[in-house]
């Protein structure tokens, strides 16, 4: 997720891509060593897409965090501009 702030005046003051990571209990991690891990690893293709009501459950949960990080890091100066969904992968965690 690509997180934006701005200032009073609508200049973008900083961004930052954050990986969130939803566990399938729906624990939220930001930037998890689990994630870092696997882009470390060779990729493979899967088939799984998952079934939709549990991806638009995980898609909540992850723009809620999203929208947490864009709360906890502004301030009088720094107000939430966007965020930008960039990708969503599942990735199974039991390798």
């Amino acid at each position: 997720m690509l997180l934006r702030w701005q200032n009073d005046q609508g200049m973008r003051q900083r961004q930052e891509l954050t990986a969130i990571t939803v566990n399938h209990d729906g624990k939220v991690q930001l930037n998890s060593d689990l994630f870092s891990k696997w882009l470390l690893g060779s990729g493979q293709s899967g088939n799984t897409i998952g079934e939709r009501l549990d991806n638009e459950k995980f898609l909540g949960i992850a723009l809620a965090a999203s929208d947490s990080r864009l709360d906890a890091v502004s301030n009088k100066f720094l107000h939430p501009e966007n965020r930008q969904l960039v990708s969503v992968a599942w990735i199974d965690s039991r390798n």
